[in-house]
């Protein structure tokens, strides 16, 4: 859900769904709930920004400027990693330094006015990242659970329905919560992975699938946030980093080659 403010000054949370319906003239402002902040909508005309534009769509993307998909790098220093990503769409002849220290960027939750840094390599400009993360402290941390995890069965044998809010804080930082009542069935692990990936509702990873089932559902996070959240919350639940990968990177496949194609569109850029 987000908050909107309309030209008449009215405030009003709206789901994804409900903001694609709208005619976006009517919106002013969006509010940010990782800086706390009320910001116009990035692309004034195009309110998909928000929520599903193509991969590699520049009319979607407003005809502005815009980070691409953000690559973990390497730590910066205890507790902090570093992010890259290309800016793509500069206007013919334009400085690419001007537009990198005017677009924004939103990297694993957390909010840049500008890049950290930036540099070129002749061929295209690169926007780096400063992000907190505590993979990179002395001692790992990989996030942490907060709530209850007392799932309702169904009587169909395969569903369950959460009985309380659930919520996972990333190592990034970032809360990603199962609201209480929404169900959930594993089919964002399908069943033909279930001999590489395992069977979702099983062992110590039962619990990142819950999670993976929700943002599946809603897609209201970007493609690599998500999956870099089922990787780290099984690793916060006990599962080992090679476990997790060859659970996660099947998956990834499938989600990109098979469910954005077929269902409801992934999005790649924030």
């Amino acid at each position: 859900m987000k908050k909107i403010k309309f030209l008449d000054g009215k405030i009003k949370e709206m789901s994804l769904l409900e903001i694609e319906k709208m005619n976006v003239d009517e919106i002013t402002e969006v509010y940010d709930e990782v800086s706390n902040q009320w910001q116009k909508p990035m692309f004034d005309k195009d309110i998909s920004v928000f929520t599903n534009p193509e991969e590699n769509d520049f009319k979607a993307m407003g005809g502005q400027p815009y980070w691409g998909r953000y690559k973990a790098d390497h730590k910066v220093r205890n507790g902090v990693r570093q992010f890259s990503a290309i800016l793509w769409n500069i206007p013919f002849g334009q400085s690419w330094e001007e537009w990198a220290e005017k677009t924004p960027a939103r990297v694993r939750g957390h909010y840049f006015p500008k890049p950290t840094r930036y540099k070129s390599n002749g061929v295209n400009l690169w926007g780096e990242f400063d992000v907190p993360d505590t993979t990179c402290n002395p001692t790992p941390s990989y996030g942490y659970f907060e709530g209850v995890f007392n799932p309702e069965w169904l009587d169909d044998g395969r569903k369950m329905r959460l009985t309380s809010n659930v919520t996972y804080i990333d190592p990034y930082g970032k809360r990603w919560t199962a609201p209480t009542g929404h169900v959930v069935d594993g089919a964002s692990i399908p069943a033909s992975l279930w001999s590489v990936a395992g069977p979702p509702f099983a062992g110590k990873y039962r619990f990142a699938s819950v999670f993976h089932d929700v943002e599946c559902d809603t897609r209201n996070n970007t493609f690599d946030d998500v999956h870099d959240m089922f990787y780290y919350a099984m690793l916060a639940k006990g599962v080992s980093p090679v476990e997790a990968w060859s659970k996660v990177e099947p998956v990834k496949v499938y989600q990109h080659a098979i469910a954005h194609h077929f269902g409801k569109k992934w999005i790649f850029f924030s």
